[in-house]
C-alpha cells in the first residue's frame, strides 16, 4: 500500500536500471588541499560546483528531462570501499557543502559534509527536483514573512502536479531512490555500509524511500516533520503543500512508515511539530510506539532511537556517532 500511494502518485516514466551522471572532475581538483575548488557556469547553462578531497560533482538523470544535481566528496587516503552516506537537506547541498561554515566559508568550523569526508567516509550529495539548485529563484511577492510558504515556488510546485495527477513529494522520493541507485553503482561504494541522511524537509522523503528501498541500510531523519496528524490538528504550520500526499491519513501516518523500515537502523533526532518547534522527547517517543512496536516484534529493538541533539557535538559528529552505533550493534 505504501509503494502504491507514493509512488503512483508520482506517476513518472519508469528510468532505465543504470542511472546517467553528466559527470565531471575538475583539473588540478586533487592538489588544492582541501579548498574550495571551482564554480563553473556550463554552455548548457547548468551550475557544476566541485569541492575537494578528489571531489567532483554532476547531473543525475532520474527520469527524462529531469537532471539531479550531485555532489561527490571521496576521501583522500582510506582503503576502499569505503563507508557511504548518501546527503539531503531540503535547503540544498550547498547549504552543507562548503568546505567551511559561514557566509562566504568564513566560519572556524568545517561543513557538515567536508567533516564527513575528512573522517574517511565517502559522500555524497544531491538535490532533489525543486531543491537546492533546482529551486526557481521566482518566489511570489507574498512568499515573505512567516507563513510565506503558503504562496512560495514549493507550494506552487505541489498544487501544479497535483493538478496533473502527480505528486511532488512522490517525485522527489523517486529523485532519492535514483540517487541511492546511483550510489550503488559509484566506484568505491561499500554497498554494505550504505547510510542515508535527511535534514529538514529532506528528512520526509528519505524516510519514504527507505521504506520503498531495502537498499539502504540505515536511515538518520534530523529536524524532520513528526506526523502528518500534527499538522490535520492544527489551525496553522510552518509546511507548504509539498510535503502532503492527499487521503494520507486515510490509511497510515509517519509512525507507520518508519515501522516498514524495521529491522533496518532508524534514528530520528528532533523531530519537529507543525510550527517547526522541537517536539518533547517523551511525546514523540510515545507517538512512535507503534514503530516501537514494530522493531520488537522484528527482533530489533535497538535498532529503533529518538534522540535529543548533543549541545557537545557538532552535527556531523552527531551523526558519526550515530552511524557508529548502528554499524556496532
Amino acid at each position: 500500500m505504501l509503494a502504491l500511494i507514493i509512488l503512483s502518485l508520482a506517476r513518472a516514466q519508469q528510468p532505465s536500471k543504470t542511472a546517467f551522471v553528466d559527470y565531471r572532475y575538475f583539473p588540478g581538483l586533487a592538489r588544492m588541499d582541501g579548498n574550495w575548488a571551482a564554480l563553473k557556469a556550463a554552455s548548457d547553462g547548468k551550475v557544476y560546483v566541485g569541492l575537494a578531497c578528489h571531489g567532483c560533482d554532476g547531473h543525475l538523470l532520474s527520469e527524462p528531462g529531469v537532471y539531479v544535481p550531485v555532489w561527490v566528496f571521496v576521501p583522500e587516503r582510506l582503503t576502499e570501499p569505503w563507508r557511504t552516506i548518501l546527503y539531503f537537506n531540503d535547503e540544498g547541498a550547498q547549504s552543507d557543502g562548503m568546505e567551511y561554515e559561514g557566509g562566504e566559508s568564513s566560519g572556524l568550523a568545517h561543513g557538515v559534509l567536508d567533516q564527513l569526508v575528512r573522517s574517511g567516509n565517502l559522500v555524497i550529495a544531491a538535490d532533489v527536483r525543486g531543491s537546492g539548485a533546482t529551486r526557481t529563484t521566482r518566489d511570489s511577492a507574498l512568499s515573505s514573512g512567516e507563513f510565506g510558504h503558503l504562496f512560495d515556488t514549493n507550494t506552487s510546485a505541489a498544487y501544479a502536479s497535483w493538478s496533473l495527477g502527480c505528486s511532488l513529494l512522490g517525485m522527489r522520493v523517486e529523485d532519492v531512490v535514483r540517487c541511492v541507485e546511483y550510489t550503488m553503482q559509484h566506484h568505491g561504494v561499500d554497498t554494505r555500509r550504505l547510510h542515508l541522511i535527511g535534514k529538514g524537509g529532506a528528512a520526509l522523503w528519505c524516510l519514504f524511500a527507505a521504506a520503498l528501498d531495502h537498499r539502504i541500510r540505515s536511515l538518520i531523519c534530523t529536524d524532520g516533520l513528526i506526523t502528518y496528524r500534527t499538522l490535520a490538528m492544527a489551525d496553522r504550520y510552518l509546511y507548504g503543500a509539498d510535503v502532503f500526499v492527499p487521503e494520507i491519513l486515510r490509511y497510515f501516518d509517519l509512525p507507520e512508515v518508519a515501522a516498514v523500515i524495521a529491522p533496518r537502523p532508524l534514528v530520528l533526532i528532533e523531530p519537529k511539530d507543525g510550527m517547526k518547534r522541537t517536539v518533547d522527547i517523551n511525546l514523540a517517543r510515545r507517538t512512535y510506539q507503534p514503530t516501537h512496536d514494530a522493531y520488537r516484534v522484528a527482533g530489533a529493538e535497538n535498532s529503533f532511537r529518538i534522540e535529543c541533539g548533543d549541545p557537545g557535538l557538532q552535527d556531523a559528529e552527531h551523526y558519526l556517532s550515530v552511524i557508529e552505533t548502528m554499524e556496532n550493534g
